[in-house]
């Protein structure tokens, strides 16, 4: 699967969900700092709350007027994707001098997963964009490749590529929305199934399967 770059948001939804990121993140300070997960790295996005207890809460719940946009592109762009699917969703922002070390989203409880990983771009700068690693059979065994940002489009690869963010050298905060999106498989979905029922419960947005024209959306 090749990347796919697709607009999402309005430029006056980012400036709302800038403002959303915000005030989530005082909220999480508010309630949860103590929560906290230590982060070895200072210049890492995860020293914000937003990103560190993105397991917290989820951006899609918090706005369910954008689900039918996110569930119509799946639907259209990804129709080989297995049903139901649990998807995570948060928001980040990137300070100054912030990035994000290289990462995939494939494995969960040491067992690896399938579907996508996402990532929606809300303000910053456009410039520093996101870098993937995409495996080939040739030498060198990844082709990097650094795609630039478009405000309020959405990125789309498989969960297994690995990507990372350089560090916010600009005076502006870059912020985004990052996505996952998991098939559901007995195999893997046990650890999801215990949060739904669990204080995590908040992050988790199930789409169930499609019924003829519609897709009933289930949340926990």
């Amino acid at each position: 699967m090749k990347l796919v770059h697709l607009p999402f948001f309005s430029e006056s939804e980012c400036l709302e969900i800038i403002d959303y990121i915000d005030k989530k993140e005082i909220y999480l300070k508010e309630h949860y700092e103590n929560e906290k997960n230590n982060v070895s790295n200072t210049n890492s996005v995860f020293e914000n709350l937003s990103t560190n207890l993105y397991y917290k809460y989820n951006f899609f719940k918090d706005n369910p007027q954008y689900i039918p946009r996110l569930q119509k592109i799946l639907s259209d762009k990804f129709p080989r994707l297995k049903y139901p699917l649990i998807i995570q969703s948060w928001g980040n922002v990137y300070k100054k001098n912030q990035g994000i070390f290289w990462h995939d989203h494939s494995y969960t409880s040491s067992i690896k997963i399938s579907g996508l990983t996402s990532n929606i771009f809300i303000g910053g700068d456009e410039n520093i964009g996101i870098t993937y690693a995409f495996p080939h059979d040739k030498i060198p065994k990844y082709n990097y490749v650094n795609v630039k940002n478009k405000l309020g489009h959405i990125q789309f690869v498989e969960n297994s590529i690995k990507h990372m963010v350089s560090s916010n050298k600009s005076d502006q905060n870059r912020y985004t929305v990052g996505v996952t999106v998991t098939e559901f498989d007995i195999r893997y979905s046990d650890s999801f199934i215990i949060d739904m029922f669990s204080e995590n419960s908040e992050s988790l947005l199930v789409i169930p399967k499609r019924h003829r024209n519609r897709t009933l959306i289930k949340h926990f």
